[in-house]
C-alpha cells in the first residue's frame, strides 16, 4: 500500500502519545497529553469508551497485540481498562449508559476485545469478549436488528447495526460463540431500509439519507455521503450474501462510485465514517469500482494527514467531519487509520498471529494493496 502503511504507523504513535494514563483514549481531554503544543479538537466525554475501542482495533489492525511489539504496552493498557470498565456492570455492558448514543460504545469496545481474543487466543480476554458479544445479542430486537436500547424495543436503525454486526462477524471468526440467526435477522431488516430501484440503504426508512446531527446538516449536506448504503452493503456481505447473490450489493458500490471520498471543506463532503464503511465494503467487492475508490481515498487522506515532527498533532487528522463533534481529533485519527489499513486488516485479525484453526471467510481475504 506505500503511503498507506506509513500513515497508519504515524497515526498509531499520535494514539500512543495522547493515550491517558488509566489506558483509555479521551474523546475530550486527549490534549492533557500534549508535550509541545496543545492540539485542538475535543470531542464529547460521553464517547471516551468508544473511542478507546477504535483506538484499540487501529493496533490490532496492524497486527500489533499486548504480547509482542513497540506497542504492546499500549494495548494491554487499553484493553485492562476495557475489561476493567466492563466488571463494574452484571450483563456485559462496557461503560455507563448515559443518553441514547452509549451503545455504540459498547459496540466500539467489545469488537475491539472480540478481535484482541482472536489474535491472540489469550485466557484472559475470553470471558469479557463473549460478554461484550452476549450483550449485542441481548440489545438485538426480535427478528430484526438494533437501535439505542437494551434489551431492543422494536425500534431499529441501520449505523448502530452496522457496528453491532461488525462485533458478531469478529466474534464468530475469533472463535467466540454467537448465534448465527442474528445476521440474518440483521440483514433481513437491512433489506427493508434498501431502496430496490436506487440501492440506497436508510436510517430507519426505506432509501432515507444519512443522519446529520441539527448543527450540522448545513455545513455537511447528508446528500454528499452514501454511508449507510456501505453500512447496508457490509452487513449483506458479513451475513454470507455474495455479489452473485444479492444484486443490491453492486447497486450500492455503483452508487458509493458515483460520491468518492473528496476533501472539500467548502462543500461538506468530509465523512470519515462514509469513508472508513465505504473503504471496507468497496474493498470486498474489489475490481475498477474499488481501484477508483482505493485512488480517491489515499489522495484524500494521505495529503491531509498532520505530518509535521516538530507539532504535537504529528500523525493525527484534523476532526473536520460530520461525527469529529463528538468523537472529536481521537475519533477522526482512529477511524482513518483503520481505512489505511483496510488492505491487510482482516487476514491479519482473523486469519493471523500463527492461528491456522480460524476460517477466514472468503469474502473477507484480502486481495493484497493495488
Amino acid at each position: 500500500p506505500g503511503g498507506t502503511q506509513g500513515a497508519a504507523d504515524a497515526a498509531l504513535i499520535w494514539l500512543q502519545r495522547h493515550q491517558s494514563p488509566d489506558g483509555s483514549w479521551s474523546a475530550a481531554g486527549f490534549s492533557e497529553q500534549c508535550k509541545k503544543n496543545q492540539c485542538d479538537g475535543p470531542g464529547n466525554a460521553l464517547y471516551d469508551v468508544g473511542v478507546t475501542g477504535l483506538a484499540l482495533l487501529c493496533y490490532l489492525g496492524a497486527g500489533e497485540t499486548h504480547q509482542e511489539g513497540r506497542f504492546k504496552e499500549t494495548v494491554k493498557k487499553g484493553l485492562v481498562f476495557l475489561m476493567d470498565l466492563q466488571e463494574q456492570s452484571d450483563d456485559g455492558c462496557f461503560g455507563e449508559r448515559i443518553g441514547m448514543n452509549w451503545i455504540y460504545n459498547h459496540a466500539c469496545a467489545a469488537l475491539a476485545l472480540a478481535e484482541a481474543y482472536g489474535m491472540t487466543e489469550a485466557k484472559a480476554f475470553k470471558e469479557p469478549a463473549q460478554n461484550g458479544i452476549q450483550f449485542v445479542l441481548q440489545a438485538q430486537n426480535p427478528y430484526a436488528a438494533w437501535r439505542y436500547s437494551y434489551p431492543g424495543d422494536g425500534d431499529n436503525d441501520s449505523s448502530v447495526t452496522g457496528w453491532m454486526v461488525m462485533a458478531l462477524k469478529s466474534a464468530s471468526l475469533s472463535g467466540l460463540k454467537i448465534d448465527k440467526t442474528a445476521l440474518e435477522n440483521a440483514i433481513g431488516f437491512i433489506e427493508e431500509v434498501t431502496d430496490p430501484a436506487s440501492g440506497r440503504t436508510g436510517y430507519t426508512g426505506m432509501g432515507e439519507q444519512p443522519s446529520r446531527l441539527p448543527s450540522m446538516a448545513t455545513l455537511f449536506p447528508s446528500e454528499k455521503s452514501e454511508s449507510l448504503t456501505a453500512v447496508g452493503m457490509l452487513v449483506r456481505i458479513f451475513g454470507g450474501r455474495t455479489l452473485d447473490d444479492d444484486p443490491m450489493i453492486s447497486k450500492g458500490a455503483d452508487l458509493l462510485a458515483r460520491k468518492l471520498p473528496e476533501w472539500n471543506t467548502e462543500t461538506g463532503t468530509i465523512d470519515y465514517y462514509y469513508w472508513y464503511y465505504g473503504t471496507l465494503a468497496m474493498h470486498q467487492v474489489g475490481g475498477p469500482r474499488w481501484e477508483k475508490w482505493n485512488e480517491a481515498l489515499k489522495k484524500a487522506l494521505l495529503e491531509k494527514q498532520r505530518l509535521l515532527e516538530h507539532e504535537d498533532e504529528y500523525g493525527s487528522w484534523d476532526p473536520v467531519d460530520p461525527w469529529s463533534v463528538d468523537g472529536g481529533r481521537v475519533y477522526a485519527t482512529a477511524l482513518n487509520c483503520l481505512s489505511m489499513e483496510v488492505y491487510y486488516r482482516y487476514p491479519r485479525v482473523f486469519g493471523g498471529a500463527g492461528r491456522t484453526d480460524v476460517k477466514v471467510a472468503p469474502a473477507l481475504k484480502a486481495e493484497g494493496p493495488k
